[in-house]
């Protein structure tokens, strides 16, 4: 049985924390979400895309919310059709609005298809691309350009062996004005993270696959027009090794520092890195983060004013192997100042991007099975900057640091693509309702709290709702898998075992909201 903090349908999980509007919250229908990336408005709220399956038009589609300083969703749109549809990246525009890539898999043609939207600051679309190649085309970062154009990086299949790395470059409407192609012979080639450098060319991450399991880093520098300048890869000890780098960022001197995972041969699990190249692609500094378990990095983000960097992934318990979403901190030579995990070694859960709000407020997004449905939801969380949170669910893994030398070589190949980019036809949708029912309570004393189920379930329309703390039951709510109202029912009784009738529903799934005096609890009801 699932049992949610929530009402009609989405779940928000609230703990009131000291100073900066430090928060955790969940967010999340009956079926599986999740983001994946994070952006600051001009407005200073966080905008998040990801997925959803329990809101939109009906297989997965791509999810965009925008919340505020003190948690709470301003508004959630989902874009999509009948295929599955998944957003990675969002970024803001020099107007105010959006621009968002990801990409579909279409059942028709079974082929992943690039996808890019561009939305305005409310998200309702402007304008909508599908870039599709051979059977996998992915978008995975985008950025607005200098002229206001848009570059993004992903990953294509077009050669007919196993993929290379995308890089286009689309006008602010969106029109394709060049691509490229590059890519390690007989290897599988995937771009990460694309930006714009200081001398108005691009510099990517990316990885190379090849044998069995092994991969390496690889950092492409171009031109404006996308005319390679140098490629690298990197690896550290064997080239058995795993490397997987995930974001890159230009510093002001005009260096590179790139983040990811790596597993070395002979060194405990995976771990996370951080490195530095010059101008040129050649090592200043690297580490490695470990605690000898399985340490993840999905992110990174540069602090203000040279106070260093944050990464952010997941961290696994050595007690019981299950995973805690991450951050942690270093200075601006990579030096590991702090650390700290959210989770109750419970389920997993992720942190997969952050980003920051003035000077020291951070916003971390990702996913979680610890304290949602059961299944997957978004899970977001705010703090500053300065030290350990001390906020509920909170612990402190043991980090070590240690050099992680790069060897590098010349990486690449590139070739231009016969490349279309055609209109989509996305259907937008809202899947948000909002409440917040635990201002007075911590995660952990609600989780702990809640007895009430229903049973049976699944059922013919009459049940009990089991009330084992005498809560006075004050209501019950049925909606729809859409969130959508069907009933209301005065209760206002603190019996134990409370009996309901809801023999004129339709057979379906359901979702029952039991509404208390202190809480509010959502089961997950079938009617057979």
């Amino acid at each position: 049985m699932k049992i949610i903090l929530f009402t009609l349908c989405i779940l928000f999980y609230t703990n009131l924390c000291p100073a900066q509007n430090n928060f955790q919250r969940v967010v999340g229908g009956i079926s599986d979400d999740d983001a994946k990336h994070v952006c600051t408005s001009m407005d200073q709220a966080f905008i998040l895309a990801g997925s959803t399956l329990s809101f939109g038009n009906g297989a997965t589609d791509g999810y965009l919310l925008k919340v505020d300083t003190n948690g709470s969703v301003v508004w959630a749109s989902t874009y999509g059709n009948s295929d599955d549809d998944y957003l990675e990246w969002v970024e803001p525009t020099h107007d105010g609005g959006f621009i968002l890539c990801g990409y579909t898999f279409s059942v028709l043609k079974q082929a992943f298809h690039a996808i890019i939207i561009r939305v305005d600051g409310t998200g309702n679309i402007l304008w909508q691309k599908q870039i599709a190649l051979a059977d996998v085309t992915r978008a995975y970062c985008i950025r607005e350009t200098f002229d206001h154009g848009f570059i993004l990086c992903g990953e294509e299949d077009s050669s007919g062996a196993d993929g290379n790395i995308l890089l286009v470059k689309l006008d602010s409407l969106g029109n394709l004005q060049w691509n490229k192609s590059f890519g390690i012979p007989l290897n599988a080639d995937v771009g990460q993270c694309v930006i714009q450098t200081n001398d108005s060319g691009f510099a990517l991450c990316a990885y190379s696959r090849f044998g069995l399991n092994s991969s390496l880093a690889v950092v492409l520098k171009t031109d404006p027009q996308g005319i390679l300048e140098w490629s690298k890869n990197y690896y550290s000890g064997s080239t058995s090794n795993r490397t997987y780098p995930n974001h890159i960022i230009q510093m002001d001197d005009d260096n590179y520092v790139i983040s990811g995972s790596t597993y070395m041969v002979g060194q405990p699990q995976n771990n996370l890195f951080l490195f530095s190249l010059d101008t040129a692609g050649l090592e200043r500094w690297s580490h490695v983060y470990s605690t000898g378990n399985w340490d993840l990095c999905n992110s990174m983000f540069e602090l203000p004013e040279l106070d260093g960097f944050l990464l952010c992934g997941y961290t696994s318990s050595p007690a019981t192997g299950i995973g805690n979403a991450l951050i942690l901190k270093t200075d601006i030579n990579g030096n590991l100042l702090w650390n700290e995990s959210y989770g109750n070694d419970t389920l997993d859960s992720y942190f997969n991007s952050l980003s920051i709000q003035g000077m020291n407020n951070i916003f971390l997004v990702g996913t979680t099975y610890t304290f949602g449905a059961g299944g997957q939801e978004v899970f977001f969380a705010a703090r500053d900057t300065t030290g350990l949170s001390n906020g509920c669910n909170t612990t402190q893994a043991l980090f070590t640091s240690y050099a992680f030398p790069l060897t590098n070589n010349q990486a690449t190949a590139n070739r231009a693509l016969s490349l279309t980019v055609d209109t989509l036809n996305y259907l937008t949708a809202s899947g948000f309702l909002e409440a917040d029912p635990c201002l007075n309570t911590s995660i952990e004393q609600a989780s702990m709290m809640s007895k009430i189920g229903i049973y049976p379930n699944p059922g013919k329309g009459e049940f009990t709702i089991s009330n084992p703390g005498s809560e006075r039951v004050i209501q019950l709510t049925v909606t729809d898998e859409l969130g959508r109202i069907i009933m209301l029912m005065p209760i206002n009784s603190e019996e134990q075992n409370i009996r309901c009738n809801l023999s004129a529903l339709a057979k379906g799934v359901y979702c029952i909201v039991v509404s208390t005096a202190i809480e509010v609890r959502l089961i997950k009801y079938i009617q057979v």
